[in-house]
């Protein structure tokens, strides 16, 4: 195990006593709103959350050490302090770069392309008549990171993406003809909205469906 370690930042926030340890933690329903916990992947929010718990057993002093933290934690898994130094919610003490657990499949995933997902789709929205991309929330690039991480997992993530358009370039459906106002098509917000409307999609689902059917059936 590394000689160094890291702490939790502004551990204060998280203490009922100033003096004495309590046998819980106090967590924020602001943390819902803070942009730098909406922006890591889903693994890492988790594992920011047990890594509060253990820094409450061990006053706020937990070894850099990924392999051990993965096995103290008990997690799937693997624990990666990188993303939680970069968005600020720990920090290194010591004279050692924390240890690093093996490297994961995942790796192609960390990285994600915001503007040219966007730019991608708003030319491929402008060829099909679909609505282009305005503006990009906090929320829309969580969305995108964990998306992101998803169709990782079966290739090169940007391969899949295109896929899932020229699925729905093949889909009625999702170009919005359908005769109904209430639905103008897919958007990439709705295609990332969650974990199943792009497999739908890319499966094939919508690719001869009914554009007279109730369009309220899709929303995901």
């Amino acid at each position: 195990m590394s000689d160094s370690y890291i702490e939790v930042v502004n551990w204060e926030q998280h203490q009922h006593y100033s003096k004495r340890t309590a046998p819980w933690i106090k967590v924020h329903h602001a943390l819902l709103d803070t942009a730098a916990f909406c922006l890591l992947p889903d693994e890492s929010k988790l594992h920011l959350l047990l890594l509060w718990l253990l820094a409450a057993r061990m006053g706020n002093k937990l070894p850099a050490d990924e392999e051990w933290l993965t096995a103290k934690l008990y997690t799937q898994a693997p624990v990666r302090l990188q993303p939680l130094l970069d968005a600020g919610f720990i920090r290194a003490r010591g004279t050692k770069p924390p240890a690093k657990a093996a490297p994961a499949s995942t790796t192609k995933a960390e990285r994600v392309p915001y503007d040219k997902i966007v730019e991608t789709w708003n030319e491929f929205a402008g060829e099909v008549g679909l609505p282009c991309v305005r503006r990009v929330s906090a929320t829309h690039k969580a969305k995108l990171k964990t998306r992101w991480t998803e169709w990782a997992k079966d290739g090169e993530p940007f391969d899949v993406f295109a896929k899932i358009c020229d699925a729905v370039r093949e889909s009625e459906l999702m170009l919005g003809k359908t005769g109904r106002s209430s639905w103008r098509g897919a958007t990439l917000w709705w295609l990332t909205k969650n974990d199943h409307n792009w497999v739908k999609v890319l499966e094939g689902e919508y690719r001869d469906a009914d554009t007279t059917r109730d369009v309220g059936t899709i929303y995901g």
